[in-house]
């Protein structure tokens, strides 16, 4: 909820996780089309971020042509999709500074 809260820049979104509807995130999902320039900022700050998996699209095992028109969002996740630090054993302090520099950030 610490991400919920006080994370806000416009050129990051927070994927909402619906906790009151039972909903338990495993980690925070963010997305932003600059996730790569973030990835570069927040390392220069001693700070990694996770992209999101690779699209199941982009399997061998999926033989669609033209994948991407098919599966316009699964590419969009894959490409600009990112978990920045969190879980029970990261300390508060690391939170708060990664979403202080996340609400700086600017492309």
């Amino acid at each position: 909820r610490l991400y919920e809260k006080k994370l806000d820049n416009p050129n990051i979104i927070f994927l909402p996780v619906n906790v009151n509807n039972g909903e338990i995130p495993l980690c925070i999902d963010l997305y932003s089309k600059y996730r790569n320039q973030i990835r570069k900022y927040l390392q220069k700050n001693g700070f990694d971020i996770s992209n999101f998996h690779m699209n199941i699209s982009e399997s061998n095992l999926v033989s669609y042509k033209n994948k991407k028109k098919l599966f316009p969002n699964s590419y969009l996740f894959s490409n600009f999709g990112f978990s920045p630090l969190c879980g029970p054993a990261q300390k508060l302090k690391d939170i708060n500074k990664v979403i202080e520099l996340l609400n700086k950030w600017k492309p």
